[in-house]
């Protein structure tokens, strides 16, 4: 009796463990390029969700700037930010099991 009743709050347990996080979309922008161009004009709301966004508008002006999201995986989220040449201007690094945030600047990022 012990062990049915062990192993139904073992299933219930893990069962309640299984919901998904929530992750910004996964489209490309090409096949096989791995990277999702979010448009950060006044319209945009993706990028609001992120918990980065209130450090990122404090140093970035993200309404002159094209955010590209490299990578987004559980550990970790890099968005490069584009200007209107195309120019990759500032690049964020977010930790987030951590929570800390590097954002470099430079005339280039390759």
């Amino acid at each position: 009796m012990k062990k049915k009743i062990i192993t139904v709050f073992s299933l219930l347990l893990l069962a309640g463990c299984t919901e998904e996080p929530k992750t910004l979309p996964t489209e490309t922008n090409s096949p096989g390029n791995g990277v999702l161009d979010v448009p950060t004009n006044e319209d945009n709301t993706l990028l609001n969700d992120i918990p980065e966004y209130s450090a990122l508008t404090a140093h970035i002006d993200l309404i002159a700037y094209t955010a590209h999201i490299e990578t987004d995986n559980p550990g970790s989220r890099v968005i490069f930010y584009k200007n209107v040449s195309g120019v990759k201007t500032y690049k964020s690094i977010f930790i987030k099991m951590k929570t800390v945030l590097k954002l470099s600047s430079s005339k280039m990022i390759v």
